[in-house]
Order: structure tokens, then C-alpha cells, then sequence
């Protein structure tokens, strides 16, 4: 049999398999969970999400339509707002570095 291990290496594959299927939306399922998390006031959790789905979005080439955009914007002046001068910055450029592996675990990691 598979042990625990084995089991998690095939569900981080189908995972990583999916995302991949469906690329185009995880920009704006990033966004939908920063803004989870900006209202659970985890801001440096909401401004690494934002950072990294504004990273996929530029990449793609292609910016937030009009329906998406506001929760977006609305999302980054929370946690600008919220988090001390600096903070939101690091925050941010860390979702923009995070390697797409690394993005996929924390966005579904329990925040």
C-alpha cells in the first residue's frame, strides 16, 4: 500500500496538474482569498496573495476586468492601510517571488 507520504505526493501532483489546466484563473482565485484573509485582518497573508496574483496577471498580460478590479483594489488599501510602512511592501514582493509550487501550497495552506 501507499503510505502517508506516497499520498501526499500524489495529491500535490493532481493539484499542481490542475493549476496548470487552469492557469487563467489563479489570479482571481488569489485575489478571492486575499480577500479572505484581509478580512480575517491577516494583512501580510492578504498583500502576499495580491502581490503574487498581480505578478500572474502582468505575466499573462492582461489586466483585472472591471467586475474583479475593485475587490482587488479594495483588498490592497486594507492592507496597505493596516500594515506598518514597509511591512505591506515586503509582503507584496514576497507573493511576487514565491515559486508557482511554493504560491499554490501557501494559497491553500490554512491561513
Amino acid at each position: 500500500g501507499l503510505d502517508a507520504r506516497m499520498w501526499r505526493d500524489r495529491i500535490d501532483s493532481a493539484i499542481e496538474e490542475l493549476a496548470s489546466a487552469f492557469e487563467w484563473m489563479l489570479p482571481y482565485d488569489l485575489n478571492s482569498l486575499a480577500g479572505i484573509a484581509a478580512a480575517q485582518n491577516d494583512f501580510v497573508r492578504a498583500a502576499r496573495l495580491l502581490g503574487a496574483a498581480a505578478r500572474m496577471m502582468e505575466s499573462m498580460g492582461t489586466a483585472w476586468p472591471p467586475d474583479e478590479k475593485p475587490h482587488f483594489e479594495a483588498t490592497r488599501s486594507a492592507a496597505e492601510a493596516a500594515l506598518a510602512t514597509g511591512a505591506f511592501e515586503h509582503a507584496w514582493s514576497e507573493g511576487e517571488h514565491m515559486a508557482r509550487s511554493e504560491l499554490i501550497a501557501y494559497a491553500v495552506a490554512a491561513g
